[in-house]
């Protein structure tokens, strides 16, 4: 950004047709108020109010528009790339928006195909168009109107481009510097609608799907599941009795191999009873480990 100039900032309100400009500084006022372009008109708090002269939202263009060949009508291509020597954005359309220079003949991202190409960076050559008289301008809120005193001249939209907007009675609309539109009139009176894209279309249509097949899962009927769980479990308790669970019905594999060895208090080992004759009977197996 540069500093405050209030000469290039009334031409950049007039590029885009801007009708008003609102100032609050001292300074800003007081340059404003020498601006032979500008009018004050109004007050509001802080704020002094001036209308902008020959900001028409749809004028007639001197030169005709230059396409850029060699790019995209991408964000990158059309404004960013290449950068600058500070390495800030430095698209076409931004250079031309900030090198009045340029103005002279605005640089178009398409057009027809007797509109001169040239390449990002070359100087466009000048060439004179017709004027036009553009009368009887409308606009609302998704609506632009007007009528031309003869066709095939290029005219100029000062409003913000994008591929919504289909025209009527004109050719375009095209991709102007640094996002504006131009048409090239068929017809005396030429109308700019903002619709709907043929992607847009498609994902309503998707949407409109998805809630109806919301609204069918909502209104189908609760699963039930065949089968009564309860009985199933009862039926398995019945087939088995106490006997099933017994100690002497897990058969032999479950039995030590060894013989028990009787434990006294205090966790130690039961003296063995005396063998016949008051012999004693030889130690088990686990009597033999404690002696070892």
């Amino acid at each position: 950004y540069g500093g405050f100039d209030i000469n290039k900032g009334v031409d950049h309100l007039q590029m885009l047709g801007v009708k008003y400009y609102m100032a609050k500084s001292a300074n800003a006022v007081s340059l404003a108020r020498s601006q032979p372009d500008l009018t004050e008109i109004a007050r509001s708090g802080p704020w002094v109010i001036f209308e902008v002269a020959d900001s028409e939202i749809v004028t007639s263009l001197e030169n005709e528009p230059a396409v850029v060949a060699g790019i995209t009508d991408s964000q990158v291509d059309w404004v960013e790339q290449p950068l600058d020597e500070s390495r800030r954005f430095g698209g076409p359309a931004t250079r031309w928006f900030t090198d009045p220079a340029q103005w002279d003949v605005p640089l178009a991202s398409s057009g027809p195909d007797d509109w001169q190409r040239v390449r990002v960076g070359e100087q466009p050559e000048a060439r004179p168009v017709p004027q036009v008289e553009v009368s009887d301008i409308e606009t609302g809120d998704n609506r632009i109107s007007f009528d031309v005193d003869q066709v095939g001249s290029p005219v100029l939209v000062k409003a913000s481009y994008f591929p919504n907007w289909k025209a009527t009675g004109a050719e375009g609309p095209f991709r102007v510097a640094p996002n504006l539109m131009v048409v090239v009139p068929t017809d005396s009176h030429v109308e700019l609608t903002y619709g709907r894209t043929g992607v847009e279309w498609l994902s309503y249509a998707l949407t409109l799907l998805g809630v109806v097949g919301l609204l069918l899962l909502i209104r189908r009927p609760v699963m039930q599941f065949s089968g009564n769980t309860s009985a199933a479990v009862e039926a398995w308790d019945d087939g088995w009795d106490d006997h099933d669970f017994d100690e002497d019905g897990y058969g032999d594999e479950y039995d030590d191999e060894e013989p028990d060895v009787d434990v006294g208090a205090n966790g130690a080992h039961a003296a063995p009873e005396p063998g016949e004759n008051g012999a004693e009977p030889e130690a088990g197996p686990v009597l033999q480990a404690e002696a070892e």
